[in-house]
């Protein structure tokens, strides 16, 4: 009886009519409560090298969420589209209290889901070359504002691996996707010196992220690290024995968010500074296999 309960409880989650409006409000009012009570009471807030009020900053986290949710909301990665996705993830962001008023991960997060979209248009496909060339030009220019972007290359390529996308056309594209934005970042400064006070310390910023990988795990995010590991298990070993989504790109693009989950996790044993925001780029992938 119990079961039947507990399945008769997810049927009704799974297909109920409220079920995005109930996480939206949920969420909404966990962001309120949040910005009103957990935030910091430093006077301003960074997005990249540009300063902002707290106050600001919490609004705006909460617009770019919602943005990212949307978008997240339009991808098709299960079969029976899911409509309240980005509810879901709306309401893990929402749990993430350090998320809350952190604008600059809140914007790495909305562009991450923008570099997805048209990682995962990168399979067999016409004229593919044109999506494999803006998705790797979109991952070197956020690496400009973020050089911390270039830790999704790995991933990127492992996705255009398992599509059969690295043709020698294919590659070309990439690496001219991959050198365009520097080249022009480049050819500005040099014509330009001043601009470069818009990107300060670019080449610095890109030099450390090859300096200080050390294995660093603290006490407080050991649970948040184990509940994550959880999900991915049993997502991967429930995933492995199913024959759902049985389209075989759909399977792909599943197979590509349960390895940058991994990757991600297994990267922020080693980049404990940038935990914040790894988390926040693995939140997506989260609510997917939630």
């Amino acid at each position: 009886m119990t079961y039947n309960n507990g399945k008769t409880l997810q049927r009704g989650f799974v297909t109920g009519k409220y079920t995005l409006t109930a996480l939206l409000a949920g969420s909404s009012l966990i962001w309120l409560a949040s910005m009103l009570f957990c935030r910091e009471t430093t006077s301003a807030a960074m997005l990249f090298s540009f300063g902002m009020p707290v106050w600001l900053s919490d609004l705006a986290s909460f617009a770019v969420y919602v943005l990212a949710a949307v978008i997240i909301n339009s991808f098709v990665v299960l079969e029976g589209r899911v409509s309240w996705l980005g509810g879901l993830y709306m309401w893990l962001s929402a749990l993430s209290f350090s998320l809350v008023s952190n604008i600059q991960s809140a914007v790495s997060a909305l562009m991450l889901v923008l570099l997805y979209t048209i990682v995962l248009s990168c399979y067999q496909r016409e004229n593919v070359q044109k999506w494999v060339f803006t998705s790797s030009a979109l991952l070197a220019s956020f690496s400009l504002l973020e050089p911390r972007f270039l830790y999704l290359l790995p991933v990127c390529l492992i996705y255009w691996a398992t599509t059969s996308v690295l043709g020698l056309r294919n590659i070309l594209a990439a690496l001219f996707g991959l050198i365009t934005p520097f080249w022009l970042y480049c050819g500005v400064v040099l014509l330009q010196p001043d601009y470069n006070n818009l990107l300060p310390m670019v080449p610095d910023r890109l030099y450390s992220l090859f300096n200080g990988c050390s294995f660093a795990l603290s006490l407080p995010v050991v649970p948040h690290l184990a509940v994550e590991l959880l999900i991915l298990l049993i997502t991967t070993s429930v995933f492995v024995q199913s024959t759902t989504p049985a389209k075989p790109i759909m399977r792909k693009m599943f197979t590509f968010f349960v390895f940058a989950g991994y990757y991600l996790l297994f990267l922020s044993l080693f980049r404990a500074d940038d935990f914040s925001l790894l988390f926040a780029w693995r939140l997506p992938g989260i609510a997917i296999m939630v």
